[in-house]
């Protein structure tokens, strides 16, 4: 499962795309939606009831071009991957 973080200073077009797995970062406490979108992303096995025992859970939060305030800390949790978009993302 990949969900993905938009910057507060991406284009309107680029936010509008908003839903379950597109959350959109405030500027001002970005940490906090980047845990929620890192919380989104830990699929356990309680949550995906479709996947066979066993299988490999694991989620990717990607983080889109453009700048984030982090003002807390980011808390990474097992089977789960941060990108961002290179020296696009700051």
């Amino acid at each position: 499962m990949e969900v993905i973080v938009i910057s507060s200073d991406a284009p309107a077009a680029v936010k509008a795309t908003a839903g379950t797995y597109v959350l959109v970062a405030t500027g001002t406490n970005d940490g906090a939606v980047i845990n929620a979108a890192i919380d989104l992303a830990a699929a356990l096995q309680a949550r995906n009831d479709t996947s066979p025992a066993g299988a490999a859970q694991l989620g990717t939060v990607r983080l889109t071009g453009g700048r984030f305030n982090i003002t807390s800390p980011i808390l990474m949790r097992s089977g789960v991957r941060l990108t961002g978009a290179g020296w696009l993302t700051e």
